[in-house]
C-alpha cells in the first residue's frame, strides 16, 4: 500500500466518512483489555443533547467545560470523546483534539470511528505513514471496514494513485452500494487514466440507482454540458 498525501487535498470528500456515523453507533460495544470503556449512552441522553446544543449556537467555551467531568466517568460512549475533540478543534486547540480521538481508539477498541477520526486528524497534519498504521490496524480489528476503505480511497485519490483510488472505490461499492461517492469519484479516478467507458457507465449506474440525488444530478449535468462541449 503506497503513502498518501495531506489531508488538506483530502478533507473535501470527509463528508462522506462522516455520514457513516448513525450507522456505526446503532452496533453493541465490545471492548477488551483493563482500559475498555462499556458505554451506557442512555444514562447520558440530556447530556449529550445539552451539548450539540451549546455546539449548534457555537458556544464552544460553555460546551468544553461541560464535557469535560463527563469524560471521566467510565460508561459513557465514544460520542463524548468525539464532541470533546470535535469542540477543541473548533476552538483552535488541535493537539487536544488529536488527543481525545486518539482516547476513543485507547477506550474503545472495537469502535471504527475512532481509528477514523484519528487517521483523518494525522492527514490533516501531513503525517500520512501515521495515518496509514492507524487504518492499517483499524482493518485489522473494526467489523465495518468500508468506512475505512473510504477514507482510504479519498487519500490514494488526492495522492493521484489512481489505480489504488479506483480499487479501492470498488471495494467499498461492493460493501457499501449506496455510497454516492464510491460511483462520483471513482469516475474522476477513472477518467484521469482514459478509461471513459468505464467511467460512463459508472456514472449511469448511479443515476439508475439515486436518480433525486443531488451530487447525481450534478454529475450528470456536467457529463452532459462536457458531451456537448465535445
Amino acid at each position: 500500500m503506497s503513502r498518501y498525501g495531506s489531508l488538506n487535498d483530502v478533507w473535501p470528500y470527509a463528508a462522506a466518512v462522516t455520514g457513516g456515523i448513525a450507522l456505526l453507533y446503532i452496533a453493541l460495544y465490545r471492548f477488551g483489555g483493563s482500559s475498555a470503556r462499556r458505554g451506557a449512552g442512555w444514562k447520558y441522553t440530556s447530556e449529550i443533547d445539552h451539548i450539540r446544543k451549546l455546539m449548534r449556537e457555537e458556544r464552544y467555551d460553555e460546551a468544553a467545560a461541560f464535557v469535560q467531568p463527563l469524560l471521566q466517568k467510565n460508561d459513557i460512549t465514544p460520542e463524548f470523546f468525539d464532541v470533546a475533540a470535535v469542540i477543541a478543534d473548533k476552538r483552535g486547540r488541535a493537539a487536544e483534539a488529536g488527543k481525545y480521538w486518539r482516547d476513543m481508539m485507547r477506550y474503545y477498541p472495537s469502535e471504527p470511528w475512532g481509528y477514523m477520526r484519528t487517521a483523518r486528524f494525522l492527514l490533516r497534519q501531513g503525517k500520512t505513514a501515521q495515518a496509514h498504521r492507524v487504518l492499517d490496524r483499524a482493518r485489522k480489528i473494526v467489523k465495518h471496514p468500508s468506512m475505512l476503505n473510504n477514507v482510504l480511497a479519498q487519500a490514494a485519490q488526492a495522492s493521484e494513485q489512481w489505480d489504488e483510488a479506483i480499487q479501492l472505490w470498488a471495494e467499498l461499492r461492493a460493501t457499501a452500494p449506496g455510497e454516492v461517492n464510491a460511483y462520483l469519484q471513482a469516475r474522476t479516478c477513472l477518467l484521469a487514466v482514459g478509461r471513459h467507458e468505464e467511467a460512463d457507465a459508472l456514472l449511469v449506474d448511479i443515476a439508475a440507482r439515486m436518480p433525486n440525488n443531488p451530487e447525481v444530478k450534478k454529475a450528470l449535468a456536467a457529463a452532459k454540458k462536457a458531451s456537448a462541449a465535445g
